[in-house]
């Protein structure tokens, strides 16, 4: 019963390697199967990835998460570069208004030049 037992989880142990390495094969590709970061080497391989494939999906995993950190940091870049627009946007158009009111010539101060 002990050996029928063993030969059972066996059995089920190839099965689900197979299954993963199709899934990963399949999967791949098509965005369905991911691999993270923090997966290791040793568990691809021990699920039944080939090695050289284990390595490629861990490689590009690790270069999807850089990529992820530097669209974050452009996108914050990007952020502050449209608040600094904006808040000159607001300043030109003070400014404008103020000379088209006439104000600036009370104050004898050029408003291109204003520290405003």
């Amino acid at each position: 019963n002990a050996a029928m037992e063993e030969e059972v989880t066996a059995l089920t142990t190839s099965l689900e390697r197979c299954h993963f390495k199709k899934d990963a094969e399949e999967g791949v590709p098509k965005g369905m199967f991911k691999v993270t970061d923090d997966m290791t080497f040793e568990y691809l391989v021990g699920r039944g990835l080939e090695p050289w494939r284990a390595k490629l999906l861990l490689e590009q995993a690790r270069l999807d998460k850089r990529i992820a950190f530097e669209q974050a940091k452009l996108d914050e870049r990007e952020a502050l570069i449209k608040e600094r627009e904006a808040s000159l946007n607001e300043k030109i158009v003070f400014l404008q208004k103020k000379e088209a009111d006439g104000q600036d010539k009370t104050n004898n101060e050029d408003p291109l030049y204003s520290s405003g």
